[in-house]
């Protein structure tokens, strides 16, 4: 598994060169020192948002423009929180856009965000996700499967994300996964890191701002069971308000787990 980070604009340029993965909002690229820390990349694995969580959500075709003008590798497909029929929905008006389009050599690939509220609903999740993979694309193995870190918090369910892993890996076992987000738990720095180690083989990335927001508090993604959460204005705060020595601490346990 590989960590991509999501960092304040004070600490860009000295975290996101060199990483394997990164994940780019489209909120954050109003921000002129963001644009220049993306441009600036020439190697990487680099997915765009669609700016659902971030109240940011724009047209399918405004999303696929920006994602081709970041050169990006792959798209976040439009989701609804919490409904999975809206977000097929949503998916599907995507790819009827998608597909329509006219790409040149940097076709991004497709991330569809797995929303369910129960387990009884993966199955499903799974079987129409691999439906629209035929009908729009003819073969299986098109959609890289991203799950949210609210189904490991908000279903009262801490391992719902190693739960859905073990149904992908029985039933689409050739599509990349990626958990969106680093699972905030009341004890976090047990179950977290139990889940990344558990899935360190079987998932190909995560997206986490977790190591900046815990050096907000002074904390230490191993040792502290805090519930942190991302504070207001965070692209924004000063480079004082980060703790460097504890977000590198941070960042190196990230990595430590994913590769174990």
């Amino acid at each position: 598994m590989e960590v991509a980070l999501i960092p304040p604009y004070c600490m860009l340029d000295a975290v996101l060169p060199g990483r394997k993965y990164r994940m780019l909002l489209p909120e954050c690229l109003k921000h002129v020192a963001y644009k220049r820390a993306y441009q600036r990349l020439e190697s990487g694995f680099t997915m765009l948002d669609n700016g659902m969580f971030e109240h940011e959500a724009m047209s399918n075709e405004a999303l696929i423009e920006l994602g081709l003008e970041y050169n990006v590798d792959e798209l976040v497909m439009p989701d609804v929180r919490g409904d999975m029929d809206q977000t097929f929905s949503r998916v599907e008006e995507f790819l009827n856009v998608y597909c329509a389009m006219k790409f040149e050599d940097n076709e991004p690939g497709l991330m569809i965000a797995f929303q369910v509220t129960n387990v009884d609903e993966i199955p499903k999740f799974i079987t129409r996700a691999t439906a629209l993979e035929y009908e729009y694309f003819n073969r299986r193995g098109v959609f890289t499967y991203g799950i949210p870190r609210r189904l490991a918090e908000g279903l009262g369910q801490s391992d719902m994300r190693v739960i859905i892993a073990d149904w992908l890996q029985v039933m689409a076992p050739h599509n990349p996964v990626h958990l969106l987000g680093f699972a905030r738990t009341s004890i976090q720095h047990i179950l977290s890191s139990n889940e990344i180690v558990m899935l360190s083989k079987r998932i190909r990335s995560i997206d986490t701002d977790a190591p900046f927001v815990w050096s907000t508090r002074g904390a230490h993604l191993e040792y502290d069971s805090l519930m942190v959460e991302r504070p207001l204005n965070y692209f924004q705060l000063p480079s004082f308000r980060f703790d460097r020595g504890v977000v590198m601490d941070n960042i190196e346990t990230l990595d430590r787990w994913a590769h174990a």
